[in-house]
């Protein structure tokens, strides 16, 4: 990694939805960041409803086809790092399919260009049976 492509800020909580109403399955909740970057986040759900999965997409977008945690039971907590990318206005937003506290926390944030990002492809799914 060449110097300056990766801007380590002290980490910012950018999102933690424990000080409200948990949101509900199906819905996605805005975090605000850095506009048009791609961020280092530590993505956590906690207090899971139901088995589940959280997905960083662009606000207003539809989620499925990939996740960034999964929640395999009620009461759980996971976290996972992400590479999530800000839109212009400086959103994303965070998808829970069944329902969880999200907390987001920015690590750090990419250089324009430092990072390639692919469409999304699933390697490898051990809940569907052959």
């Amino acid at each position: 990694m060449t110097d300056g492509t990766f801007d380590d800020i002290a980490d910012v909580r950018a999102l933690d939805t424990r000080v409200d109403t948990r949101p509900a399955g199906g819905t996605q909740t805005a975090v605000s960041g850095r506009p048009s970057s791609t961020a280092v986040m530590s993505l956590i759900a906690t207090e899971s409803a139901m088995p589940g999965y959280v997905q960083a997409l662009a606000c207003g977008t539809t989620p499925g086809g990939s996740s960034n945690v999964n929640v395999d039971h009620a009461d759980q907590t996971v976290a996972n790092l992400a590479f999530v990318a800000f839109e212009a206005d400086g959103s994303f937003c965070l998808y829970t399919s069944g329902g969880t506290h999200l907390v987001a926390d920015v690590q750090g944030y990419l250089a324009p260009g430092a990072f390639d990002d692919v469409a999304d492809l699933r390697l490898i799914d051990t809940l569907v049976s052959a």
